[in-house]
């Protein structure tokens, strides 16, 4: 690049929001550099296990423990030798917390970002999402509404495209939807019994697709009302439950579905004496497995031709508060291998998430074992913040400057050419995955930043 080049925007990051950013900014004329540490991925060609067997991978994808433990550690397990590419090296690239406080930090290593591992389910945050901070008193208000973001979720969904069907659910708003991907025989069979039994729940188809301060300062540039870096959340999940469904063994699936069903949330959406704020959903899938079969040779592998029964199971993901001390902030008497400070997490789940699960592991068994399944059980890791990778706040949205990094078009209140649009702007969580917010929101913030550029204000 010449020292003379001239670009109207920079982009940092090329992940779901900085991806966005880059396609709208170019798309309405502007030059713009986008600036990324990860390597280049080529579409299709650099995605070598895609669609593989687990014979076709190396070690049948399983990493050495040892090597996971000390160099992807954040994953906590979920690395394999199919992955590993996308995702950074911890002891390379390390980060700080304070024990007994864990956060395990999720970075991509690639062009795309997380963009390109993450899970696709997509769904509009509801009216009550964008109020309820307002409504309980908690965190800082929204400064935008459901009907300020609405257009742009349709604007969104119209280019990714977005599979589902249409429920008139408000507290889970349809999307501009292509067909949805058809629920297997079970878990119909499941729909209409979970419904029956619990009036107003519902089963449906899954929807699918700071280092900068002052000279000899510690404090960003963005940073002068001191809330930088707080009100840091991410979903809490780790509770499962599961059992086997009844019946139905002529019949077995085929194919690779992209999706599963999904049980929105159901608490807190009336007046519930409840011992938590907010609440949760799930996410699903029934399938069938082969035979688990005792013994050797022939008759093994005869007995393996064999399916087991139809089971179903399902995880929660709860919606974390916004707390002022749950921070993420600059070490600087710690460096990395390039002399820069670490990023240090003081981030916790609280009494009301954890009793937000307590009751997430109890309805999740409840349900299951009304609508018919048999050998139900459930069960809850620990929750350590960081591991569902739905890490937002820190730079949140606000109507007042003195509380907030952000106005309602994510522009930052100390600097009116800087936007920030990914995680970091969140005011609150919902529960639901967040990656359709942050494009929609995305593609408003760009369409406002080129209309102020060509009115001359920024």
């Amino acid at each position: 690049m010449a020292a003379t080049d001239r670009f109207d925007a920079i982009v940092i990051g090329s992940g779901i929001s900085g991806g966005w950013a880059a396609k709208e900014l170019t798309e309405k004329g502007l030059r713009v550099l986008m600036v990324d540490r990860g390597r280049m991925v080529e579409h299709g060609e650099d995605y070598p296990f895609d669609g593989k067997s687990v014979y076709e991978t190396p070690a049948r994808d399983r990493m050495p423990a040892a090597l996971a433990k000390r160099d992807y550690f954040a994953l906590n397990g979920w690395v394999s030798p199919a992955t590993q590419p996308f995702f950074i090296n911890d002891r390379l690239n390390p980060y700080d917390y304070d024990a007994p406080n864990k956060f395990n930090w999720v970075r991509p290593s690639v062009v795309g970002g997380k963009s390109l591992t993450w899970g696709r389910w997509s769904f509009r945050w509801a009216p009550t999402d964008y109020e309820a901070n307002k409504r309980e008193g908690v965190g800082v208000d929204w400064p935008i509404r459901y009907e300020d973001v609405a257009p742009w979720y349709s604007y969104v969904e119209k280019y990714i495209g977005v599979s589902g069907g249409k429920e008139n659910l408000d507290y889970l708003p349809d999307s501009e939807f292509m067909p949805p991907f058809p629920m297997n025989v079970a878990e119909k069979w499941l729909k209409g019994r979970l419904e029956g039994e619990f009036p107003g729940r519902k089963l449906i188809n899954a929807h699918v697709l700071l280092n900068s301060r002052p000279k000899d300062s510690e404090r960003s540039w963005f940073h002068s009302n001191g809330a930088l870096g707080s009100q840091v959340m991410d979903h809490i999940f780790r509770v499962g439950v599961q059992g086997e469904i009844p019946g139905m063994t002529d019949l077995i699936e085929y194919g690779r579905r992209p999706g599963g069903v999904y049980v929105p949330r159901f608490r807190n959406l009336t007046t519930e004496a409840l011992p938590f704020k907010r609440g949760y959903g799930y996410q699903g899938q029934a399938f069938r497995q082969p035979a688990m079969v005792d013994g050797f040779g022939a008759d093994m592998k005869h007995g393996m031709r064999e399916y087991g029964p139809w089971r179903f199971s399902m995880g929660a993901f709860g919606e974390c508060l916004p707390y002022d001390d749950n921070r993420v902030m600059l070490n600087f008497n710690k460096t990395d291998r390039f002399g820069t400070p670490l990023l240090r997490f003081d981030v916790t789940f609280r009494d009301n998430e954890i009793k937000m699960m307590d009751d997430a592991l109890e309805q999740g068994q409840l349900m299951l074992r009304r609508a018919g399944l048999t050998n139900v059980t459930g069960g809850r890791g620990k929750h350590v913040p960081g591991e569902a990778i739905h890490e937002m706040g820190g730079a949140r949205m606000g109507r007042d400057p003195n509380t907030s990094v952000l106005n309602g078009w994510n522009q930052a209140h100390d600097a009116a050419n800087l936007f920030v649009t990914d995680g970091a702007q969140m005011a609150s969580v919902s529960c639901v995955n967040p990656s359709l917010t942050f494009m929609a929101m995305t593609a408003r913030a760009a369409d406002h930043a080129v209309k102020q550029m060509k009115e001359g204000i920024i």
